[in-house]
C-alpha cells in the first residue's frame, strides 16, 4: 500500500505543481522580503523588525494552496482528498518555509524569532483549517480569500475588539506565553484542516458541504 501510495504522489507531482496558485506567493515573498530590510535598515527600526507582518503575509499566501482550478474534473479521484491536500501543502510550503526560516535568520531577533516562527506556524495551521472549510462553504476555487479574511478576522479583528493580546510581549518569559499559546491555536486549526478534508460521511456530519439545487426539467406537451 505504501508504494502505491508513493507511486501516485510521483504521479501527481507535477500537475500538482501547475495547479498551484503561486501567484500570491510571488506577492508575499517580495513584499515580506521588502518589509525585513527596510526595518534593519531604519534609522528606527520597528517592533520585531517587521517579522510577524512578514509571517502574516506568507500565512495569507498559503491558504491559496487549496484553491483548484481543477477540482471540478479531479473531484472522483480514488485518492483520498487529505492525499492530495497533503502533497500540495508539501509542495508549496517547502520553498516557503525555507524563505521563513532565512527571514528569521535575517531578523536576528534570538530567542524572540523562535517564539514568532511558533506564531508564524499557528497562523499557518489557522490558515489552513479555513481554507479547507472555505471548500465547503464556498467552492474550491475561492478558498484562498475565504481563509485570507479569516486570518484578519482571528489574529486581527477579534483580539482588538475584545482588547486581547496576541502580539508577543518582550518581558513575558513564561512558556504558555511564548509557545503554548500558539499551539494550541495551530492545533485547533489542523485539527478543523484534517476534519475538513477527511470523508464526506464525516464532513457531512458537521460541516456540510454546499449543495447546488438543480430545478428539474419541465416536461411540456405541444398541442398541435
Amino acid at each position: 500500500m505504501n508504494a502505491v501510495r508513493r507511486a501516485q504522489a510521483r504521479l501527481l507531482a507535477r500537475p500538482t505543481v501547475r495547479t498551484i496558485r503561486w501567484g500570491p506567493f510571488l506577492f508575499a515573498l517580495p513584499v515580506a522580503a521588502l518589509a525585513l530590510y527596510a526595518a534593519q535598515h531604519s534609522d528606527r527600526p520597528p517592533a520585531l523588525a517587521n517579522l510577524p507582518a512578514a509571517g502574516s503575509l506568507l500565512a495569507a499566501a498559503t491558504g491559496f494552496v487549496l484553491d483548484d482550478p481543477s477540482a471540478e474534473t479531479t473531484g472522483s479521484s480514488p485518492t483520498p482528498l487529505v492525499a492530495t491536500r497533503a502533497l500540495r501543502l508539501a509542495v508549496a510550503l517547502t520553498p516557503v518555509t525555507l524563505c521563513w526560516a532565512a527571514a528569521a535568520w535575517y531578523a536576528d531577533l534570538g530567542w524572540i524569532g523562535v517564539s514568532l516562527s511558533a506564531g508564524y506556524l499557528a497562523q499557518v495551521g489557522v490558515v489552513l483549517g479555513l481554507a479547507a472549510v472555505g471548500t465547503l462553504l464556498v467552492g474550491r476555487a475561492r478558498a484562498g480569500l475565504f481563509a485570507f479574511g479569516g486570518l484578519l478576522v482571528v489574529f486581527y479583528v477579534l483580539p482588538i475588539a475584545f482588547d486581547v493580546a496576541l502580539g508577543l510581549t518582550p518581558t513575558a518569559t513564561s512558556w504558555g506565553h511564548l509557545y503554548g499559546r500558539w499551539l494550541l491555536v495551530g492545533g485547533a486549526g489542523l485539527a478543523v484542516f484534517v476534519l475538513a478534508s477527511s470523508g464526506a460521511a464525516t464532513r457531512g456530519a458537521l460541516l456540510p458541504a454546499r449543495q447546488v439545487t438543480r430545478r428539474p426539467a419541465e416536461v411540456g406537451v405541444r398541442t398541435g
